[in-house]
């Protein structure tokens, strides 16, 4: 209970009583970035190890004559990968590596529900676990058919889509105010983790030992998460087993009582009137196509164009990831910092971190079609792009919990929903201009397009966006009609109500 100040015998044997020895919200933020390791892992694993599934041979087919744009020399002694079993073209390619944003795109405010009803935590172990399931299931599902592999990676999308929101609203449990830009930088560089263990898993372990071991070793490696998360973590200070008193009364003094905020009728009205919503939608939409381009196009880029091998790919591939993750995290404290002693407010943290994660990956891709075949300055140059993009975790991804905490999952699987889009459009959109063509400039018409869209995503996140608690976070606060219930489009997500709801344990002073 929150409030208590009695001492029960177990939480003397427990350690509960007095000083922390270590904090549970911390303990929920290493479980919660390992949570979104595995998530990202089975995505991206896919993009790695599918050089190694395809049968490059038997889908090689000449230029088109008099439209041929020349290759980039292979440099002395490169080493060609040994070709797979699937006789896969560009764009069946592209439309297997969408496959998982299918899933992943209509299951993002069924997520979000149900976590905000159930509770997350069992709702992320759940989605992990269909990962988990799926990742071991894959060699023998691409094998079946490339229908069935199509349909797994759906599955597998619907366990994705379920992690952002539902992880919304453990960290707007969890994280007090002051902490957000520390915790939600450890919590989100989750995602860097789970890529560098793809990249480098699927480059090494495909090389070495075939790539169906590609997805039996991230999926074995998952396994433990799943107990740990299972024993450890909790939705709520005030519900949560493994925390010392001290922590609990702070936590619940600074965060409140749990409560069921999926009972809050969703002021759509008033969501759709406001500019810092439609600033964050935007930029969302904007970061996503930049970084997806990344996510599942980099690997291919890097064989085809700069002529990496499996082993070379996957080494250089992690190296912006690691970076990546060292930055989300120390931009998250320093950021902190500077807004506890006054020098920044919450808006100016997240702009500064969004401006980050646009300005610099924009110039890069501007850079790299310009520098031509030289592979080293065009590997630089990702690496300073991927790099750049943690700034995104500690800048716009953690805006939907300060515009409105209550709403904070359900507005993270609409932004989400939305920009999951390009998830499923780069892949088809590379296939189709690569199409017998792997070459710089046929590259470069996608390297300008989000270049573009990365400046626009800096322009109206800067001079759109806020840090500032929106005034329809607390619905029975809002007056002059905006919450009027003859108008509101979200009534077929209220119908739902029944199969969601549940009797939830009040806890008392």
């Amino acid at each position: 209970m929150c409030g208590s100040s009695e001492r029960s015998d177990e939480d003397i044997l427990l350690g509960l009583e007095g000083p922390c020895r270590v904090p549970a919200r911390f303990v929920f933020a290493a479980l919660a970035s390992a949570c979104f390791a595995i998530s990202y892992g089975a995505n991206v694993v896919l993009s790695v190890a599918i050089v190694a599934m395809v049968n490059h041979t038997a889908i090689a087919r000449p230029h088109r004559a008099g439209h041929a744009t020349p290759h980039c020399p292979e440099p002395p002694g490169h080493h060609h990968d040994q070709d797979g079993p699937f006789a896969w073209d560009d764009v069946v390619q592209g439309y297997v590596r969408g496959a998982y944003y299918y899933g992943y795109l209509l299951a993002q405010l069924p997520g979000a529900l149900l976590a905000e009803r159930r509770g997350a935590k069992w709702v992320l172990w759940g989605a992990n676990a269909l990962n988990v399931a799926g990742l071991l299931l894959t060699p023998l599902a691409a094998r079946a058919g490339y229908g069935v592999f199509v349909l797994l990676r759906v599955v597998m999308g619907v366990g994705g889509a379920v992690t952002f929101p539902a992880m919304h609203v453990m960290i707007s449990n969890w994280a007090p105010p002051e902490e957000r830009g520390v915790i939600g930088g450890i919590v989100y560089a989750g995602t860097s983790l789970g890529t560098i263990g793809a990249t480098l898993v699927g480059g090494y372990v495909s090389a070495s030992a075939g790539w169906p071991w590609v997805f039996y070793a991230l999926g074995l490696a998952s396994l433990p998460w799943c107990a740990l998360w299972a024993w450890l973590a909790d939705d709520h200070p005030a519900t949560a087993t493994h925390i010392c008193q001290q922590e609990r009364l702070r936590l619940c003094d600074q965060l409140g009582q749990p409560r069921d905020a999926a009972a809050l009728e969703l002021p759509v009205r008033a969501i759709c009137s406001s500019g810092a919503f439609w600033a964050l939608l935007v930029t969302h939409f904007c970061s996503n196509c930049g970084w997806y381009m990344f996510l599942t196009e980099l690997p291919g880029f890097m064989q085809e164009v700069l002529h990496k091998n499996m082993k070379e790919n996957a080494g250089i591939s992690a190296v912006p990831y690691v970076l990546m993750w060292l930055l989300s995290v120390s931009l998250g404290c320093g950021l902190d910092g500077l807004r506890m002693k006054g020098l920044i407010g919450t808006g100016a943290m997240r702009k500064i971190a969004t401006g980050i994660a646009s300005l610099i990956p924009c110039g890069c891709m501007i850079g790299i079609s310009f520098i031509g075949c030289d592979a080293e300055a065009g590997t630089a140059l990702i690496i300073v792009a991927v790099t750049a993009c943690g700034g995104m975790f500690v800048g716009f991804l953690s805006n939907h919990i300060d515009l409105a905490p209550n709403f904070a999952g359900r507005l993270m699987a609409i932004t989400n929903t939305i920009a999951t889009i390009p998830g499923i459009l780069m892949p088809i959109l590379i296939g189709v201009l690569t199409e017998g063509q792997e070459t710089l400039a046929r590259w470069s018409i996608a390297f300008y397009i989000t270049a573009a869209l990365y400046a626009l995503m800096f322009i109206v996140f800067t001079f759109c966006g806020s840090g500032e608690e929106q005034p329809w976070n607390n619905p029975e606060e809002v007056m002059g009609g905006l919450l009027d219930p003859e108008y509101n489009p979200a009534n077929f997500i209220n119908s739902l109500d029944p199969y969601f709801t549940h009797e939830r344990t009040q806890v008392t002073a």
